[in-house]
């Protein structure tokens, strides 16, 4: 029996749009790019930063222009919108995550940065000034790019670009096709809880004498694998931001793909029609496709040495937008799409990249209320 969702209905009978508008044309003019107002190298610009450590990438980040052109200390946060894309056009919730095997297979293991990614489309059955705020997005991103490629051909312009779009590029960074769908790389959803990492190091520094003919007591506690677990393990799950939770909690966390020994899952700043936080097992239910989110992002652009090319000086260019936290503005009643359990892979030692530092949220992403509450759907 098929399944015909309402989802896209209701919202244009039950006034969603036409409130939704309202809160985005409401939106501070510098918060968002939806409004039409924003534009690259005039109310926002680029700097440049090089690598914070060895082995780390340089990056570009983007930041507001004050009223007499000199830059501000704050850098650029923007609110984008959008309906959630199924995976097949590039949508990556899961275990697995962004992780990808490429040219050097391994498993995920705690050091392994593993993110979610959501895909945004325009709204089904949206209003032409929804469609034409999302379009804004679109553009300005585009703009971002256009202007740094015309930059780089004034020095280099044999690089690899990667735009912010989950659509094929061209070299500049360009979509190929007119389906240009927005991009959202969420926060890292794996780490090694503070406290577990100080055990670990701890126990790898302290070297002692042990007495091998004396007998072992029962609370001897030098095997016991507690001194390695997150202490919340065995509590009751508090919801809470930046909670750590067991593994196994995701469904799809199974198999020799993952290799992790002390990393826990990670309780990100998603919010439901109702303000309250989405658990990561339940990301799944909560993110269908055709849900609508508003997402509180940041701009980067990371510099990639090419090294295999063994100089160093050819660099890929990815772009992203950086999801920090997310609101669902309306859900959805799609069915939910089945996660497989990845298949296991060889180990590899190619290295990791690095994670942005997590933001305040800034008073638009605070301030934004759910147009409805009321519509929601089993």
């Amino acid at each position: 029996m098929s399944h015909e969702p309402q989802c896209y209905v209701e919202r244009a009978e039950k006034g969603f749009f036409s409130q939704l508008e309202a809160k985005i044309l409401a939106l501070d003019p510098k918060s968002t790019f939806a409004t039409g107002t924003m534009t690259y190298n005039t109310t926002f610009v680029r700097r440049y930063f090089p690598p914070d450590k060895e082995g780390g990438f340089a990056k570009t980040l983007y930041y507001h222009v004050c009223d007499d052109g000199r830059d501000k200390a704050d850098e650029l946060g923007l609110i984008f919108f959008g309906e959630i894309c199924p995976a097949s056009m590039g949508t990556m919730l899961s275990a697995k995550g962004n992780h990808y095997t490429g040219k050097y297979p391994k498993p995920i293991d705690d050091n392994t940065v593993v993110k979610d990614i959501l895909v945004l489309r325009t709204l089904t059955g949206g209003t032409t000034v929804l469609n034409d705020a999302y379009e804004n997005q679109l553009f300005t991103l585009e703009e971002i790019l256009e202007e740094d490629r015309n930059e780089r051909e004034k020095y280099n312009s044999n690089l690899n670009v990667t735009g912010f779009f989950a659509t094929p590029n061209d070299e500049s960074g360009r979509p190929t096709d007119d389906r240009i769908l927005i991009k959202i790389t969420l926060p890292q959803k794996y780490r090694v809880p503070p406290d577990v990492q100080k055990t670990i190091l701890k126990s790898q520094r302290t070297r002692t004498k042990k007495n091998l003919l004396q007998p072992k007591s029962e609370d001897d506690g030098m095997s016991d694998p507690e001194t390695l677990r997150d202490p919340t393990e065995n509590q009751s799950p508090a919801i809470e931001v930046g909670r750590f939770y067991p593994l196994e909690m995701l469904p799809d966390h199974r198999g020799d793909y993952f290799q992790q020994e002390h990393a826990k899952l990670v309780q990100l700043e998603m919010l439901d029609t109702d303000e309250k936080l989405i658990p990561p097992w339940e990301a799944y239910d909560k993110l269908r496709v055709g849900t609508v989110v508003l997402v509180e992002t940041t701009l980067v652009c990371w510099h990639i040495p090419d090294h295999a090319g063994g100089s160093g000086t050819t660099k890929k260019l990815v772009y992203q937008v950086q999801g920090h936290r997310l609101r669902i503005l309306s859900e959805s009643d799609e069915l939910v799409e089945p996660r497989d359990i990845p298949a296991p892979i060889r180990p590899s030692t190619e290295p990791t990249s690095t994670t942005s530092p997590r933001k305040k949220p800034s008073s638009a992403f605070t301030e934004f209320q759910s147009p409805s509450k009321k519509l929601r759907h089993d």
